[in-house]
């Protein structure tokens, strides 16, 4: 799993939650759109988790860009309930607002997991 999110606080915590899972290994973090491809082109992860917003740019563009060079299920995790639409037009496998239960993260991770293996 490879994680994107600016909020360092946020970033840490949530790696930390999700190492803690069983089945779940977060094999990198990135905070902005630039590297980010590179970073995940090397950790060839099944899953990743996309913030909105970044400090140079939009998560929608680097959904898309994403999309475009690899086969990777991503799970948007944002605080903007707005975007819900222009993600899954993106091809986002889901859309999740921050505030959100753990429990439905963890689902959705397991889910697009499956769909990846399964690809």
């Amino acid at each position: 799993m490879f994680v994107v999110d600016d909020n360092r606080f946020f970033l840490e915590s949530l790696v930390f939650l999700l190492n803690r899972q069983i089945d779940m290994d977060v094999a990198g973090t990135h905070d902005r759109i630039q590297g980010v491809l590179e970073r995940i082109e090397a950790v060839k992860p099944d899953v990743i988790i996309l913030d909105m917003r970044l400090p140079d740019g939009d998560g929608i563009t680097l959904l898309q860009k994403i999309k475009s060079s690899f086969d990777i299920p991503v799970i948007m995790l944002t605080m903007y309930e707005e975007h819900k639409e222009r993600a899954a037009r993106a091809g986002a496998f889901a859309y999740l607002v921050k505030g959100e239960g753990l429990d439905r993260l963890y689902q959705l991770i397991r889910k697009a997991t499956e769909s990846f293996v399964n690809s």
